[in-house]
């Protein structure tokens, strides 16, 4: 066998290695749900779920109905453990401009500039809101707790008038 012809055997041999690697299951297993707040679909919030053991986090937007499916850089799903699941959707909130000195040459930012542009963006945020309810935005503070892999779907159920179910 040519040494190209060898090459080409132990390409074919890596890949094949690499896909039944692959099909023989990567440790990623399908997170989905829906979130509703006050009995209505909560759209393009932002799913975070943390490891509770340390690993990579998975994270979902809510679609228009407040499905959710996690991913990670590895995939869809997470890894097996136990998880903490956070929430958040902020509403109001404008795009952020490049300051004013963006772009400027040979003239260094003035602390009169600087703090007008700061009382500028602290206005905007001034607008915003934000929808979940206070313990369920960060996993330090959320009391939604499940373990990969799941055996149904996850339904968060959130008011905005008392603590979510």
């Amino acid at each position: 066998m040519t040494s190209a012809m060898q090459r080409y055997a132990l390409m074919a041999v890596m890949v094949l290695a690499g896909l039944s690697f692959g099909c023989s299951g990567s440790g990623i297993y399908p997170i989905e749900g829906v979130v509703r707040l006050d009995g209505a679909p909560l759209a393009g919030a932002t799913v975070t779920c943390q490891p509770q053991g340390g690993g990579q986090p998975a994270f979902a937007t809510t679609t228009a109905n407040g499905s959710f499916q996690v991913a990670t850089p590895a995939g869809k799903g997470a890894t097996p453990g136990e998880y903490k699941l956070s929430i958040s959707k902020v509403t109001g909130r404008k795009p952020e401009p490049a300051p004013p000195w963006a772009g400027r040459i040979g003239k260094p930012v003035t602390p009169a500039e600087r703090a007008a542009w700061e009382q500028k963006l602290a206005e905007d945020r001034k607008q915003e809101h934000e929808a979940v309810p206070e313990p369920y935005r960060t996993t330090a503070t959320t009391p939604v707790k499940f373990t990969v892999p799941l055996d149904k779907d996850l339904v968060i159920e959130l008011t905005s008038t008392s603590p979510p179910k």
